[in-house]
């Protein structure tokens, strides 16, 4: 994002008053934030501490000159400074160039020769910010590719496997008759295709958001039917697993949201708690509380939990976090709790983790009440 003249901050270091009050009128009045300082010594604690300056026009004479640019320059690298010098003072001017000036203007000053230069630094502070927000969005779309790789070539390609294993026992236990093997067996391939279909399913939104045609139609709903209905969605799972699952989101809790992505945030977490339960002990608990405009759903259960080193990864793209197999060695992708930020985000709200290893994890988000 472009800085206007007025956030684009200059900071003034001479101890000519009338040459400071020139430049200082000659900048205001282009619009530009102005700072001065006549205390060279007094500069330099501004300059090497935490300021908000984007460039520094300095008198080649101020005393302690060379050791104030060695000093900033080891404190902020980025800071442009521009030497005022007088003429026939070009030993001062090539110290201060080894000392990463970037400029030099003789006075007497000429206005327009000052505001050009200044201008300069001004478009080069634009284009630099400008070439970072296009390297930080190149490398959020490398991750993007990245993930979706590594989610087709591992996460896809390993369920497939298993349900070609699977067909093979399936049609053995048949042969021979064994209904007890074919059954468990047929409740493996009926939980291995429900986990494509989620992954596919995850795939395809997260596609749609990546290319803006996730859309936010919010109306108001009550969630503890929303919710019910996602627990029913994954029931044949809750039981193979023996799970305790508890709605406590009461009947007329609304929420002001669009219904489609709030069951894709739901049944995403759903499945996350259910995953990392342990079979015949776990235990996942839905509550919803509202607070001023908004309602926080929180999703809690007493898994495996989350180390501290990947709880700050979990909601956006990385491609060095793998997605850990649940208690039942279920597959993971990773890609749930991505869409789970994006969505809830779209809707206006947040989501955060709390989790202790061995304890379980508590998923929290927020949404709008109304």
């Amino acid at each position: 994002m472009e800085k206007s003249n007025g956030e684009y901050k200059i900071l003034v270091v001479d101890d000519d008053q009338l040459q400071v009050k020139l430049i200082v009128d000659v900048l205001r009045k282009e619009g530009y934030y102005v700072g001065c300082e006549m205390d060279g010594s007094k500069a330099l604690e501004i300059l090497s501490g935490d300021h908000e300056y984007d460039l520094t026009l300095m008198n080649i004479n101020i005393p302690g000159m060379t050791d104030a640019l060695k000093k900033i320059k080891e404190t902020d690298k980025q800071l442009p400074v521009i030497l005022l010098k007088a003429n026939g003072n070009a030993d001062g001017v090539a110290q201060g160039f080894h000392q990463g000036v970037v400029d030099c203007i003789s006075k007497p000053l000429n206005t327009t020769e000052l505001l050009m230069r200044v201008h300069l630094q001004h478009e080069l502070k634009q284009k630099k910010d400008e070439l970072k927000a296009y390297s930080k969005e190149l490398k959020e779309v490398n991750d993007t590719k990245k993930k979706v790789l590594s989610v087709i070539s591992h996460d896809l390609r390993n369920p497939i496997g298993s349900l070609q294993i699977i067909s093979k026992m399936l049609q053995s236990s048949i042969a021979t008759d064994n209904k007890v093997k074919t059954d468990e067996l047929l409740a493996w391939f009926d939980q291995t295709l429900n986990g494509c279909e989620n992954l596919m399913d995850n795939l395809i939104e997260w596609a749609h958001s990546q290319a803006g045609r996730t859309k936010n139609n919010p109306r108001e709903y009550f969630l503890g039917s929303i919710a019910e209905a996602e627990i029913e969605a994954i029931l044949p799972w809750i039981r193979k697993k023996n799970i305790k699952i508890i709605n406590e989101i009461s009947d007329d809790q609304v929420a002001f949201v669009d219904e489609r992505l709030l069951k894709i945030v739901l049944r995403n977490l759903l499945s996350n708690a259910v995953k990392y339960c342990y079979p015949n002990k776990g235990k996942v608990l839905l509550n919803a509380r509202a607070e001023s405009e908004m309602v926080y759903v929180t999703i809690q259960d007493n898994g495996v939990g989350i180390e501290p080193g990947n709880q700050k990864h979990l909601f956006r793209v990385n491609e060095d976090i793998v997605s850990s197999p649940g208690t039942d060695g279920e597959e993971g992708h990773g890609l749930g709790l991505i869409l789970c930020n994006e969505f809830v985000s779209k809707m206006g709200g947040s989501i955060k983790a709390e989790s202790e290893p061995g304890k379980g994890s508590t998923l929290i988000f927020s949404i709008p009440a109304k």
